[in-house]
């Protein structure tokens, strides 16, 4: 098994989803009330085109890799790997703070970035997972730092030595929802999909 490994791009994602789960009660005046909240996870279906067998074969060998569901692999959004304004590179950024309460990221060695609402983020936690989220807010680094930025879902501390912070083809870490999924044929081309989930290690 290799947990961690990279989605093929043969493999396309479909648009994602921020699940987000939260109980309701109903009172006596016929009104509802939304309870508290679990952790929000993402979840994407999973499709590849009509393959020739050869092609076929890098994606079977990744799909039996993950050994059903017990095997991770990380994941980008294909059709979203940069933000609305796109940044050459995020090489040296890191995260100077992060504050869960107030749902807030600062970044340092940002270079000259506006980080605009709907940009997907991500890190490595303390957890040994990842964070990703979007940018909630449209706002300018200043001085090559970007301070306080609203983003959601509520940041997880983020690793001590190694957080590698991603603006371009931020990465989460996901499972393939059971079924294990089955290839449909004809002929000689092959195609597959599947649901995959995020893992939380927060």
């Amino acid at each position: 098994m290799a947990d961690g490994e990279l989605m093929p791009t043969l493999i396309a994602d479909m648009p994602w989803r921020l699940v987000e789960t939260q109980g309701v009660r109903m009172g006596n005046s016929g009104f509802s009330q939304a309870l508290g909240m679990v952790e929000p996870y993402w979840e994407f279906e999973a499709a590849t085109p009509w393959l020739k067998y050869d092609q076929f074969q890098d994606v079977e060998g990744f799909l039996l890799d993950r050994r059903g569901a017990m095997s991770t692999f990380t994941a980008y959004r294909q059709s979203r790997p940069y933000g609305k304004v796109p940044v050459s590179s995020d090489t040296g950024l890191t995260v100077t703070a992060w504050d869960r309460a107030a749902s807030t990221l600062s970044f340092g060695s940002t270079g000259a970035w506006t980080a605009n609402r709907g940009d997907p983020l991500s890190y490595y936690t303390e957890a040994g997972g990842y964070w990703l989220g979007v940018a909630m807010e449209t706002k300018s680094a200043s001085g090559g730092a970007m301070t306080a930025l609203k983003v959601h879902p509520p940041p997880f501390q983020p690793h001590a030595s190694t957080p590698a912070p991603r603006r371009i083809r931020a990465l989460g870490e996901f499972f393939i929802v059971p079924p294990t999924p089955m290839p449909i044929e004809r002929v000689d081309e092959r195609r597959i999909s599947f649901t995959a989930r995020q893992i939380i290690r927060g």
